[in-house]
């Protein structure tokens, strides 16, 4: 079901994805299908998740803390959160 859901919302063209928690619930086969369509994702994607596997898939800018002001408060890297 996941997958059907995530190619009819591809096939709108999406300019962002703002996914929750992606991978929760999902066996190995749609995780790995997932994380297939993120590497070829061309747009923007919001990510919020505690799966580090997930995480470490992309090429992605990491929000430790939001406020109503900025987007960001400070940005790191996966790396730097593992350390």
């Amino acid at each position: 079901r996941f997958q059907k859901e995530l190619t009819r919302a591809l096939l709108e063209n999406p300019d962002v994805l703002l996914l929750d928690e992606p991978t929760n619930h999902l066996d190995q086969y749609n995780r790995q299908a997932l994380f297939n369509m993120l590497r070829h994702y061309v747009g923007t994607v919001i990510v919020v998740s505690h799966d580090v596997e997930l995480l470490q898939q992309g090429r992605y800018t990491f929000c430790e803390t939001f406020s109503t002001n900025a987007c960001c408060s400070s940005v790191k890297t996966i790396k730097s959160y593992l350390l």
